[in-house]
């Protein structure tokens, strides 16, 4: 299990390899900022990650192709559940410590 005051950022996790990026994640122990477009979606891949994992999983949709989404997300994020954010991912790119 990771530190809970960090969490995962994956952008695009509503399917392909965004939600690769966040099950990948979810089974090291990350809570997560799940944030795509299609909230339904990002519902459905949240449940099943707080119940296969454990973990704290967040959901946030936005379309980050509207030059106006990025600063309306920041202040609709999940007060106190993102501290900080550990870890980011996108389709081109995934940090780990490892």
């Amino acid at each position: 299990m990771h530190d809970e005051s960090s969490t995962a950022l994956v952008t695009g996790a509503s399917a392909g390899i965004g939600a690769s990026f966040a099950r990948l994640l979810a089974a090291e122990g990350h809570p997560l900022l799940l944030v795509a477009r299609r909230e339904s979606r990002l519902q459905d891949l949240a449940t099943e990650l707080r119940t296969e994992h454990g973990v704290r999983c967040e959901v946030l949709a936005v379309d980050l192709t509207d030059p106006e989404s990025p600063a309306r997300s920041t202040k609709c994020w999940p007060g106190p559940c993102v501290q900080s954010l550990d870890r980011c991912s996108t389709c081109l790119l995934y940090t780990s410590d490892a």
